[in-house]
């Protein structure tokens, strides 16, 4: 008899789920299959998901990126009148240690096309695919529905077969469903309602769903169109239900920056507050001034083209909190400043505990154009709500300085590991650091910073006709990525670069910078040989202890609330 494990590596969480004020925990649900990984599905691969590709879950991921299936939603924004809303209501999401009841949040689209056309984004709250579904406003204009069984997004599974002792690739679908929610002293199941339609009220500002209730039936997320030995699992509630779901009408407007202020790089350093001695995490962003308004741009890898809007008095600037600077995986986001301190966790670390504050205060050294801090322990966060902290990204006691292209020495890189990629012979995943300071601890510009890699004691050309680059490569680019075949992949830890060779010997990387029409190298970094290579799992969370990140692999900090990643272990953080 076969024995299946499954994996599920689809689209669905694109953000942590928001535990701020649960409703206590249900026991786990008694079904069949419990979901044990939850990854973005391709084209766009996430962090979290190439770092699994030595492990047996991420099961060849790398190359399944090109395994598409024919897709049957809409993924691109209709034509029509566009509506932001603000989400409120409670969603149940099933997680490794049971399922949870939780408030909704973040952001819902809609869009009014003709022909009484209506499509929703992300239906389900917490399922953030960016997918659109398709509805019908009623004649009264009062009323949408949607038909049972639209499709949110294409997915995969993963399931062990003991017979072939292999992970085995499913293909299906998540789709729309109502369902009945039954409940017992120990367990709640969800069940699926394949006939009902599901039904909004459009009320003035507000758009309602209609028949809900955390006791009584939900919206749920259901597998569908599985086949090849996974058939089971269709009709199973897939982890992600919205229960008395409301949409407020959202009206703020994104700041923008004037056509005549003109943008500078400046370099922007922020506190690790995680590394005794603190250290400082640097990175480029963009500045301009006129008379007394000041903007800021780039700041965030999250909303890279969010605009802050501050204000010069003297020697001083001043950046307000609470600015709204876009949605991200659903949720609306604010530029929010605070105050913090270090408190002692259960984890034998600390956690950083934010108080909002009415804004961030910089002195300004007109001298050297340099922004520091006029209070200590204050920070930038860019958070997913103006109420309470929730930071994708956290700035602690920035430093922003007027950047100077000048010739500067790139710090050595670091191979951090290098493995025989899922036992593939000649296939070797090369994971790199390549830092982005130079040896006198400045700010490298990235488009001027390139590496090159040496394998068995040369310097090795990326062919075109082996890796399909377009051209013979020696000298890379720092931010060159193949998202056609996936030889070279950013990660959030570094780059993995995977060469094709039968042997190898030894490995090495070099970084190369550029900058002030000069161009420096570092050393070489070297990874033994073969013996050395072959078989090790020098798995980087050994090297980055007690460090957290989410599921998309963006490192947090203490006050992060959701599902948390920690020396390879999920928690769910309140």
């Amino acid at each position: 008899m076969k024995k299946f494990t499954l994996f599920l590596c689809g689209v669905i969480c694109a953000c942590v789920v928001y535990a701020q004020n649960p409703v206590g925990n249900i026991p786990k649900i008694k079904t069949p299959f419990q979901a044990v990984k939850v990854l973005k599905h391709n084209p766009n691969v996430s962090e979290e998901a190439r770092e699994q590709t030595a492990s047996p879950e991420g099961m060849h991921l790398r190359k399944a990126v090109k395994q598409k299936a024919p897709l049957t939603f809409v993924t691109d924004q209709p034509e029509g009148e566009l509506k932001s809303y603000k989400r409120s209501g409670w969603s149940y999401i099933e997680d490794w240690d049971g399922i949870y009841r939780t408030q909704q949040s973040g952001v819902a689209k809609v869009v009014f096309a003709e022909n009484d056309e209506v499509y929703l984004q992300n239906a389900i709250a917490y399922i953030n695919s960016g997918k659109w579904v398709k509805g019908t406003l009623g004649e009264d204009k009062k009323t949408i529905t949607i038909a049972p069984g639209e499709v949110l997004e294409h997915t995969s599974v993963y399931m062990y077969d003991e017979a072939k002792d292999d992970y085995l690739q499913y293909d299906g679908d998540l789709k729309l469903a109502m369902m009945k929610v039954t409940k017992g002293e120990d367990f709640i199941t969800f069940t699926e309602d394949p006939e009902t339609p599901i039904t909004y009220t459009i009320d003035g500002d507000s758009i309602v769903l209609n028949n809900t209730g955390v006791d009584e039936e939900v919206l749920g997320a259901v597998y569908a169109s599985f086949t090849g030995g996974a058939e089971k699992i269709n009709g199973l509630w897939a982890s992600y239900a919205d229960c008395e779901t409301k949409y407020n009408l959202f009206t703020e407007k994104l700041i923008e920056v004037p056509i005549d202020v003109s943008l500078e790089y400046y370099t922007l350093a922020s506190k690790d507050i995680y590394n005794d001695p603190p250290t400082y995490e640097t990175s480029f962003v963009l500045m301009g001034m006129k008379d007394n308004d000041v903007y800021l741009t780039s700041f965030s890898n999250t909303l890279p083209n969010a605009v802050i809007k501050g204000t010069r008095n003297g020697n001083t600037i001043e950046f307000p909190s609470k600015q709204y600077i876009g949605d991200a995986y659903g949720y609306i986001c604010y530029l929010m400043t605070s105050s913090y301190k270090l408190v002692p966790n259960d984890w034998g670390s600390f956690d950083q505990e934010h108080t909002f504050t009415d804004k961030f205060i910089f002195n300004y050294d007109v001298a050297t154009n340099t922004l520091t801090p006029a209070t200590a322990q204050t920070a930038m966060l860019v958070n997913a709500n103006d109420s309470y902290p929730y930071a994708f990204n956290t700035y602690n006691e920035p430093v922003i300085k007027f950047y100077v292209d000048a010739p500067a020495t790139p710090a050595d890189p670091e191979i951090m590991e290098v493995t025989d990629f899922y036992d593939v012979e000649g296939d070797w995943c090369v994971s790199l650091m390549i830092n982005t300071i130079s040896t006198e601890g400045d700010v490298l510009n990235k488009d001027k910073l390139f590496y090159c890699v040496y394998v068995n004691d040369n310097l090795y050309t990326f062919t075109n006709e082996k890796y399909g680059f377009g051209e013979d490569m020696t000298l890379i680019p720092y931010n060159f990525a193949d998202s056609e075949n996936g030889f070279i992949m950013p990660t959030y830890f570094g780059i993995n670069v995977y060469v094709q060779e039968k042997t190898l010997t030894n490995v090495g990387v070099q970084a190369i910078y550029k900058g002030g029409d000069e161009e420096h190298a570092s050393n070489v970094a070297w990874w033994g040989n073969t013996d050395a290579i072959k078989g090790i799992r020098n798995n980087m969370n050994t090297r980055l202890t007690n460090r957290k990140y989410n599921l998309q692999g963006q490192s947090v900090n203490n006050d992060y609330k959701g599902v948390v990643i920690m020396n390879n272990r999920k928690y769910l953080h309140r």
